[in-house]
């Protein structure tokens, strides 16, 4: 699902990041931060330190196929 083309519809694109955490959470610590093309300077880092106080591994990905 790439995050540019869902905020492509969107009236506010640059408020959309993809967030994916890996499966099953209680152990995978980690979560993708996927930022669109437009998506607002500083979410991805705003939402990366949310990652981290819920006690996982954030790693920011482009937006591409398949992500991290």
């Amino acid at each position: 699902l790439p995050v540019t083309l869902i905020a492509a519809g969107l009236r506010q694109p640059e408020r959309l990041i993809g967030l994916h955490f890996f499966n099953p959470v209680p152990l995978m610590k980690v979560a993708e931060v996927i930022p669109g093309a437009r998506t607002r300077p500083g979410l991805a880092e705003w939402l990366a330190g949310t990652v981290r106080a819920s006690g996982h591994t954030a790693v920011t990905v482009a937006d591409t196929p398949g992500f991290l």
